[in-house]
């Protein structure tokens, strides 16, 4: 049975899995355009859609929450004070992927994910 297998392995270990979408999420809020490979961004997009959900309404829960799953100030102000209420009235669906290519190295397929 597929119990509480939500995110994919990525062959790392969690603690690394879970660094690396703190700080794949902290720069896609910092500069709301992020170019990775279309697996990470998938993932991506199911780590931090919740996360802008619980910001659209303030309170001392939602913050103290926000910063044990981000872990960064700055960006959790810009959740609140800028990406919130820009989607204030959509109830999902606030990332787009784009496909943008291929890697060089190892050929996997290349996407931008931005806010739409």
């Amino acid at each position: 049975m597929r119990h509480f297998l939500k995110f994919r392995k990525f062959n790392f270990d969690n603690n690394y899995k879970k660094s690396l979408f703190i700080n794949l999420s902290n720069s896609l809020i910092k500069y709301e355009f992020l170019k990775t490979s279309l697996s990470k961004a998938k993932e991506l997009r199911i780590f931090l859609e919740p996360l802008i959900n619980i910001s659209k309404n303030f309170s001392d829960f939602n913050f103290k929450f926000l910063i044990r799953k981000i872990k960064n100030i700055n960006s959790i102000f810009k959740l609140f004070k800028i990406i919130a209420p820009r989607y204030f009235y959509r109830n999902g669906g606030y990332l787009k992927i784009y496909k943008y290519g291929f890697k060089k190295g190892d050929n996997s397929p290349l996407s931008f994910i931005i806010f739409s």
